[in-house]
């Protein structure tokens, strides 16, 4: 073979009947006697027929070169959804983000080929793919099918590498007519495979104060609170958004990114009350965030809450309500995902708190009866009050509460009495500050005895604290719906007497 080549190459240009005389010496010296002509490609043996059978075309002159110039890729392109004219694109090889699905690569070589180059994607964790050979009519064109791995693990940035060998060992492949190999072409980066669809976890919501969604995702809405605007923060990762993310919640280079050119169409985001209905709204993009514009959910004419009461101002719906998310990313990927809200319009009712007083006496008989009752309750001493959540949603952070006196009797006007308020092993509590007039004295319940009070008498001081007071608590739910609650009792530090 190499004594052959060596021949054809010292030949300048003669005449043909010479030629076929050096053939045929050559064809003779290199077969040693093998009629099949071991040793040589199909297209050495096909030219060697040609001229011994006078196959080709007859001329004075026949130009025979030396050709020692390896062929090179000049140009490389990639086709995505070569099937789909509406999403067909051509694209240059260089960090470029491909899908799911096969895509076109058309290689453009310096010279004609005697055989294809070999082309194959090098991926994330070993993966190797080739590409298969669908069209050599335009050599030296070559058109190419590859199919990525879509596995997560083999998304990232892949290498592609179109290559050529020529050594006589079958099979050879990429070499031009004076059988050079192609000079390898390896690109890295060429393409980002990214099979992974994008989804909501932008944070981690594992970290308090981190959410989804605005408001946050699972909460539960005041009467009053309901939004104009929803936001959810939609994102692109390497992996999915099916619970089990334990990474570093950090955008990545290697996902092609929410479409956001697609909202409205592939990218939309829904609300749905508890009845199953679509509230009306405009979505828009901030990136990377999507947004619902709802109008004035308040005004019953824009149908998002009914006036049920006729009072002119609509009525929140209690119950979920469910944010429905769709999302495509750049190469087409697709999802969907819901998240939760609540609405809680019922506040917190009077028996939802619990009120004691303290101290507390034994005899000579128990007093007061905590937890005191609405009404009615009497109690000869007044130096705490402890209110207590019975209903699960009180907020014990966001609810007060603070203590009123009616000195001037039933139709008086309450006077904030001055107490300091502490929460405190699940309770509010209110200490009341027994210097009530601030002259440093202590005078509540009552005065200490005057000094020069005579023997036996009474101080004229005792009981004027004594009347009617009031617990006011400003009861909050965990929704933020609040209520004014009360608990009305009677001081009364003056013993009985004898008329």
């Amino acid at each position: 073979m190499t004594l052959l080549n060596q021949r054809l190459r010292w030949c300048g240009s003669i005449r043909i009947g010479s030629l076929l005389l050096l053939w045929a010496a050559c064809l003779i010296s290199c077969m040693s006697g093998n009629a099949e002509g071991s040793g040589l490609s199909a297209h050495q043996r096909q030219g060697l027929f040609e001229i011994l059978h006078g196959t080709v075309e007859r001329a004075s002159q026949l130009p025979v070169g030396r050709d020692t110039t390896p062929p090179r890729v000049m140009r490389v392109e990639f086709v995505t959804h070569p099937d789909d004219a509406s999403r067909r694109r051509v694209i240059q090889p260089g960090n470029a983000f491909v899908g799911n699905g096969s895509i076109e690569v058309r290689v453009t070589v310096s010279e004609p080929l005697a055989s294809p180059p070999r082309v194959q994607l090098r991926q994330a964790n070993g993966f190797l793919m080739p590409a298969a050979l669908t069209g050599s009519a335009a050599n030296p064109l070559f058109v190419y099918r590859l199919v990525p791995n879509p596995a997560p693990g083999a998304n990232g940035p892949a290498t592609l590498e179109i290559t050529g060998e020529f050594d006589g060992q079958a099979p050879d492949f990429g070499y031009d007519r004076a059988n050079n190999p192609l000079v390898a072409f390896v690109q890295s980066r060429a393409l980002l495979v990214d099979t992974v669809p994008p989804g909501l976890k932008r944070v981690d919501t594992r970290i308090p104060g981190n959410s989804r969604s605005i408001p946050a995702e699972g909460r539960s809405l005041p009467a009053n609170g309901f939004p104009r605007e929803i936001s959810v923060f939609v994102q692109d990762y390497n992996s999915r958004d099916d619970g089990s993310f334990s990474g570093p919640n950090v955008a990545t280079d290697l996902a092609s990114g929410v479409d956001f050119g697609q909202v409205g169409q592939q990218v939309s985001l829904r609300v749905r009350d508890p009845r199953g209905r679509v509230l009306p709204g405009n979505v828009v993009a901030r990136p990377p965030s999507l947004v619902l514009l709802l109008p004035d959910p308040y005004n019953p004419g824009t149908g998002v809450f009914p006036d049920t009461d006729g009072d002119g101002r609509a009525d929140p719906i209690e119950g979920t309500y469910r944010i429905e998310v769709d999302l495509v990313d750049q190469v087409g990927n697709r999802t969907s995902s819901n998240l939760l809200l609540g609405l809680d319009a019922t506040p917190i009712g009077a028996g939802g708190v619990s009120v004691a007083i303290r101290p507390v006496f034994d005899t000579p008989f128990p007093n007061p009866p905590n937890p005191i009752p609405g009404q009615g309750a009497a109690v000869k001493r007044l130096r705490r009050v402890e209110v207590s959540g019975v209903d699960e949603d009180f907020d014990l952070i966001r609810s007060t509460a603070r203590l009123l006196s009616r000195p001037g009797g039933e139709f008086s006007v309450p006077r904030e009495v001055r107490t300091r308020l502490s929460r405190a092993d699940g309770l509010l509590v209110l200490d009341v500050v027994l210097d009530q007039d601030g002259d440093g004295r202590d005078d509540f319940e009552n005065p200490p005895p005057g000094q020069f009070l005579p023997p036996g008498a009474t101080d004229p001081r005792l009981g004027r604290n004594d009347g009617v007071y009031i617990v006011e608590i400003t009861a909050v739910d965990r929704a933020g719906n609040s209520s004014v609650l009360t608990r009305e009792l009677v001081l009364d530090t003056t013993p009985p007497s004898a008329e």
